[in-house]
C-alpha cells in the first residue's frame, strides 16, 4: 500500500492515517500493527522526534520532547532529574532546560539509551503520573538533580518546593519536615553532600530565583537573617506591602525589580505607590536588578549594609 495519493488537482499527498494516530505522536510499532506500511512512515508530513517514534510536528519544547518519547516508555520507566522538575515547574538553570535531551528513569531492565535521551537505573522509584505522563515524583526529582545541579541552583529548587512556585499541589508548599527527611534518606547517594548543603540553605518565604540568588547574597556577606515577603505596616497597623527582603527591626526593605517591573505599566505604577507608602512610614527600600545582582553584587551588598548602617546608628 502506498503511503502517497492523488489529491483532486492531481498533486501527490500522503495518505490519512488511521483515526487513533492522528494528531499524536505514536511508535512506528504501533503503526505497523495497525497496516502503516515504512513509506508512509517516511512521509513529510511526519517528524521523527526519536528513533522509532512519529509526531505531526517537530517537539520544541521540554514537554513537547516528552510526549514524543512518551510512546517509547516501557513499564516501569518515568520522566525523571531535571526533565521531571521542569514538568513540575520547578526552576531548572537554564543549561539543562535548553538541551534537547529529556532525562528518563528505569526501575526494571536496562536504562533507555538512544540520542536525544539520558538514561537512569533506579529502584523504587516514586512515579505518578502529570501532564498525561508517567513522571518522578517532585521531591524525587529535586534529589535526583543533586548530580546534576550547582548549589545555589538546588536551593532555588528546594526554595520553589516549600513556597508557592508551582501550579501544581504535589510541587509546591510541601512541609519542610518532609523534604527534609527525603533528603537525609539520601545520604550516601551522588550528590548527597551538596544536597544536604542545599536544604540548609532553603528558606520558605522565597517567590523567584532571583529572590533566592538575592537571599544567598546577602546571607553570604554576613547580613542578618532577612524576612520573605513578609507582611509589614506602618505605626498605625495600615498595610504596606510585602517586599522580598526585609529587616523590620531597621525599616529596610531590599526587592528584585525584574524586567516586567518596567515593561508592565500596572505593575510599574504599584511599584510607585507601594514605594511611597514604605517611604511615608519611615522606610528604606532598595530596588536590586538582574545587572545589579549578576554583574556588581558587591555594590548590592555595600548598598543594603549602608541602608542598615545608617538605621542602627540613627
Amino acid at each position: 500500500m502506498s503511503g502517497l495519493l492523488l489529491d483532486e488537482r492531481g498533486v501527490m499527498k500522503p495518505r490519512q492515517l488511521p483515526p487513533h494516530l492522528r494528531g499524536r505522536p505514536f511508535s512506528v510499532e504501533e503503526a505497523l500493527a495497525a497496516g502503516e506500511t515504512p513509506g508512509r512512515l517516511r512521509s513529510r508530513d511526519l517528524a521523527t522526534p526519536y528513533h522509532g517514534a512519529r509526531a505531526p510536528a517537530e517537539a520544541r519544547t521540554t514537554l513537547e520532547r516528552c510526549r514524543a518519547f512518551a510512546p517509547l516508555l516501557r513499564e516501569g520507566q518515568a520522566l525523571s532529574h531535571s526533565t521531571a522538575a521542569e514538568l513540575w515547574e520547578l526552576p531548572v538553570p537554564p543549561g539543562p532546560r535548553q538541551a534537547a535531551t529529556i532525562h528518563v528513569t528505569a526501575t526494571l531492565g536496562r536504562e533507555p539509551r538512544r540520542p536525544g535521551i539520558i538514561g537512569h537505573r533506579e529502584k523504587n522509584l516514586p512515579i505518578t503520573i502529570a501532564h498525561g505522563l508517567p513522571i518522578v515524583e517532585p521531591i524525587h526529582a529535586f534529589i535526583q538533580c543533586a548530580a546534576l545541579l550547582p548549589l545555589d541552583d538546588l536551593v532555588a529548587m528546594g526554595d520553589a518546593l516549600v513556597g508557592r512556585w508551582s501550579s501544581f499541589d504535589e510541587a509546591c508548599q510541601q512541609p519542610r519536615a518532609r523534604v527534609e527527611e527525603a533528603v537525609r534518606d539520601f545520604t550516601g547517594g551522588r550528590g548527597s553532600r551538596r544536597l544536604s548543603a542545599a536544604m540548609a540553605l532553603v528558606r520558605v518565604g522565597c517567590w523567584s530565583p532571583q529572590e533566592t540568588a538575592l537571599r544567598l547574597l546577602l546571607q553570604r556577606a554576613g547580613l542578618p537573617e532577612p524576612e520573605l515577603n513578609s507582611a509589614c505596616c506602618d505605626g498605625l497597623g495600615r498595610f504596606l506591602g510585602r517586599p522580598d527582603i526585609v529587616y523590620r527591626w531597621a525599616r529596610v526593605a531590599v526587592e528584585y525589580e525584574g524586567d516586567h517591573h518596567r515593561t508592565d505599566a500596572d505593575v510599574f505604577q504599584q511599584d510607585i505607590e507601594r514605594r511611597e507608602r514604605f517611604a511615608d512610614a519611615g522606610w528604606r527600600t532598595i530596588r536590586v536588578t538582574k545587572a545589579d545582582l549578576y554583574s556588581r553584587p558587591e555594590e548590592v551588598v555595600a548598598r543594603v549594609k549602608r541602608a542598615l548602617g545608617r538605621r542602627v546608628s540613627n
